[in-house]
C-alpha cells in the first residue's frame, strides 16, 4: 500500500513539474511577443531565449529567435541558430531567415539556396520570394529577378520596390 501511495505521490509531483515548466515556457513566450510588439527586439530575444531553454524541441521559438537576431543585425548569429532549428523543424520561415542573413552577409549564391529551401517548403513564402529577387538582382542574373520580382506583384509583397527593380532590369 505505502508503495501505491509513493508511487501516486511521485507521479504527482511530476505532473506537477511538467505543468510548471510549461506554464514557465507559455509565460516566456507571451513576454516575447509582447515585448518584439513594442519593437524591443533585445528583450524578445531574451525571452524567446529563455523559452528555447525550457523546451528546445519547439521549432517557432528557433525561427523567433533567428528573426529577432536578424532585426537586431546580428547575421552571424542567425546561421547559428537556423542551422539548430533546421534540425529540429525545417520550415519556410526559418529557411527564410537563414536566406536573408546570408544575404546580408554578401554571401547571395548561399542565401538563394536557402531561399529555394523555404520555397519547396511553401511557394508562396512572401520573404523567401523577395529575397530570391532581390539576392538574382544583386548577382545581376536580371532575367531570374524578373521571374521573382513579378511573383512578389502577385503576392502583394513590396510592390513598391519590385515595380522600381522591374523598372530598372527593363531599362
Amino acid at each position: 500500500m505505502k508503495k501505491k501511495i509513493w508511487t501516486v505521490c511521485i507521479l504527482f509531483l511530476l505532473s506537477g513539474s511538467i505543468f510548471a515548466q510549461t506554464e514557465t515556457e507559455k509565460t516566456a513566450l507571451e513576454k516575447a511577443k509582447t515585448a518584439e510588439d513594442n519593437q524591443d527586439y533585445e528583450k524578445a530575444l531574451n525571452w524567446y531565449k529563455k523559452a528555447n531553454s525550457l523546451n528546445p524541441k519547439n521549432g517557432n521559438t528557433y525561427y523567433d529567435i533567428a528573426w529577432c537576431q536578424n532585426e537586431l543585425e546580428n547575421y552571424e548569429a542567425v546561421l547559428k541558430i537556423a542551422e539548430a532549428g533546421i534540425k529540429i523543424e525545417p520550415s519556410a520561415k526559418i529557411f527564410t531567415e537563414y536566406g536573408y542573413a546570408l544575404y546580408m552577409l554578401n554571401r547571395y549564391n548561399e542565401a538563394i539556396d536557402k531561399y529555394k529551401k523555404a520555397l519547396s517548403y511553401n511557394a508562396e513564402e512572401k520573404g523567401a520570394v523577395k529575397g530570391m529577387a532581390d539576392a538574382y538582382f544583386t548577382n545581376k542574373d536580371y532575367a531570374k529577378a524578373e521571374v521573382y520580382y513579378k511573383k512578389c506583384l502577385e503576392l502583394g509583397k513590396d510592390p513598391k520596390i519590385a515595380n522600381y527593380k522591374l523598372g530598372y532590369i527593363k531599362n
